[in-house]
């Protein structure tokens, strides 16, 4: 039930192309934040795979965008890179009253009106505490995860 929920939000929604929040600036979503990376030679309108990706410990979305291993890799293959901004630059993965599982479902939800997101092709990843994280949401997540990449955690 939560799939087709979250399904009709990216089918109704008409994406308006990315505003100025890009790279080093970052999309604003309530008291939380988080960056993107457009695929290279993006032609505006296609259907876009998406990489979500949890940074580690003591960093932020800033060092993923400009990571020359993970956006180096996803940029190319005309993948979506998102990465969420962790409060305190960390995750609660350990609670059972965790708010991020839920923020990272609004950053998909955001993205998804700012670019045509392909909710057929939803990618999940994380670094150390973000590796966590990752299977933390990739377990909860109101959506179809089509892989897990968790990476040392």
């Amino acid at each position: 039930m939560k799939f087709l929920i979250f399904a009709a939000v990216f089918s109704l929604t008409q994406p308006a192309i990315a505003d100025t929040c890009t790279k080093q600036i970052p999309c604003e979503l309530g008291d939380r934040s988080y960056h993107v990376r457009e695929p290279s030679n993006w032609d505006g309108t296609s259907p876009l795979p998406v990489m979500l990706h949890f940074h580690g410990w003591g960093r932020q979305g800033t060092l993923i965008v400009k990571h020359s291993r993970i956006s180096g890799a996803t940029a190319p293959r005309g993948v979506l890179l998102l990465a969420p901004n962790g409060q305190g630059k960390t995750w609660d993965f350990w609670s059972s009253n965790s708010r991020d599982t839920d923020f990272a479902a609004k950053v998909l939800k955001d993205a998804a009106k700012r670019y045509p997101i392909d909710p057929e092709n939803i990618y999940i990843s994380g670094y150390s505490y973000g590796a966590s994280m990752a299977w933390r949401f990739a377990c909860e997540a109101p959506i179809k995860v089509r892989a897990l990449l968790a990476v040392s955690g």
